[in-house]
């Protein structure tokens, strides 16, 4: 049941978790294993791109090799675990990057990845819900309708005779994500000795990028997330079953899906009516709610049996205080209305350490240069990552140290822009967005500065 305070809902949990993290010893038998298997991931991570490429640049004759690379990387990943998987999902969207060839075996792991056996189903089920059938539930089919890493979906029905859905936590999968952590913070470490990365808060970034990842190991925390959000957005979430709410399990209406967003099968004008719409969701998150769904891969984003947008899997949800969201609207404002000034200030104003003989002038002139470049351009010729990679370099040649504040939204941005960057060039993201922050302007950027 879901507790009514949500400071106690998740601390003891999470802490604990948390706990194990800073106290991880590299030791056992089972870290080891996943040390190994990460590293291959690693590795084949490497040949997989190194192929696609070379398969590309080798011209028509030799095309058929993207679906091989695509089985490899989808080989490696679902075995890897939940690094491996969030990884594939994150690459399966960018099909402006790599040959949708390549990406088809990928886009599977989005929802059936690591289908668990029935065995592994009944005996997950009935440690979460040792009395049922017969209190609550009517009857539960055994064959999941969605598969990931993390967690598993079942369809039941309720003694009231209603159709829903429960999404179970895995066994041992807090194990898996404390020892990715602790791989992952070792590989951060080593990263951020290279100069380049000097100005990147890689630690800070990861540091609140870890803590979400462990809060995928409790459901009511997802639950948490599902009530924050659903009266601040149009687009669809799946409603909760109060009673069903447990550390391990969860509870929700059972919705029909058509399809999903990213569908070669919608037309291209549907499409293009949809990501609008889901991108001034996105908008309404980052810059008016701070409450944002961190997980926009083609699995989580569907179409339900009347074509309504439903959002699903909370699990990854960041959240962004009131002064780094103002501060994300200024420098967003700034970048759209060619407003260098307002962007060098919001960079200077978020720096965790600015030195004190810094030319502001050159600075500005920098900001000046690269706003320049990106000003009024579509999502096809724009990159969000690229874009931050530079702005972090104009911060280390001035010597700013990077504050970790915009690293969540930018994430976020970027899984989008992954979602619609192949199939809608033309999309103005940045007219799109003077609609939500043109009103709170006046009011509330310039005072974030003072």
């Amino acid at each position: 049941m879901l507790p009514d305070g949500t400071s106690q809902m998740n601390s003891r949990p999470i802490r604990h978790l948390q706990e194990r993290v800073r106290t991880f010893t590299w030791t056992s038998t089972r870290a080891m294993f996943r040390i190994a298997i990460i590293l291959a991931l690693a590795l084949a991570s490497i040949c997989v791109i190194v192929s696609h490429y070379l398969i590309n640049a080798l011209g028509k004759g030799h095309q058929s090799g993207f679906a091989a690379v695509g089985k490899g990387a989808s080989f490696f990943a679902e075995h890897a675990g939940p690094t491996g998987v969030k990884l594939a999902q994150i690459i399966s969207a960018r099909r402006d990057l790599f040959d949708p060839r390549c990406l088809a075996p990928l886009e599977r792991l989005c929802d059936t990845a690591n289908v668990p056996s029935k065995r592994e189903v009944l005996r997950t089920f009935r440690s979460a819900f040792p009395n049922e059938p017969g209190e609550r539930l009517l009857e539960i089919d055994c064959e999941p309708i969605a598969s990931g890493s993390v967690s598993f979906v079942l369809r039941a029905r309720t003694i009231r005779n209603e159709d829903i859905a429960i999404k179970f936590l895995r066994k041992n999968v807090k194990e898996k994500i404390l020892i990715d952590i602790a791989i992952s913070r070792l590989i951060i470490k080593l990263v951020s000795i290279f100069p380049a990365t000097k100005s990147v808060p890689l630690e800070e970034i990861f540091n609140s990028f870890s803590s979400i990842l462990i809060e995928q190991c409790d459901m009511r925390i997802e639950a948490r997330n599902m009530i924050d959000l659903s009266p601040l957005l149009e687009i669809r979430i799946p409603i909760l079953h109060d009673d069903l709410i447990e550390e391990t399990s969860l509870g929700m209406e059972y919705i029909n899906i058509r399809s999903r967003i990213s569908s070669e099968e919608i037309p291209d004008s549907d499409f293009r009516s949809y990501a609008l719409f889901v991108l001034r969701e996105v908008y309404n998150m980052v810059f008016v709610h701070g409450i944002i769904h961190g997980d926009i891969h083609p699995g989580n984003v569907v179409l339900d049996d009347r074509n309504n947008v439903v959002l699903i899997d909370f699990g990854l949800v960041v959240r962004i205080n009131q002064i780094d969201r103002r501060r994300l609207r200024c420098l967003f404002f700034g970048v759209i209305t060619g407003d260098f000034k307002l962007v060098s200030s919001v960079i200077l104003e978020s720096a965790s350490s600015i030195p004190r003989e810094i030319n502001t002038t050159l600075f500005e002139a920098s900001v000046e240069r690269l706003v320049s470049t990106v000003r009024g351009v579509t999502v096809g010729d724009f990159l969000v990552t690229e874009f931050a990679y530079k702005l972090f370099e104009i911060q280390r040649r001035f010597g700013l140290r990077g504050a970790p504040s915009f690293a969540n939204a930018i994430w976020v941005l970027a899984m989008y822009e992954g979602l619609v960057r192949a199939r809608f060039p033309s999309l103005a993201f940045q007219s799109e967005a003077l609609s939500i922050l043109m009103k709170p302007y006046h009011n509330q950027s310039r005072s974030v500065l003072r």
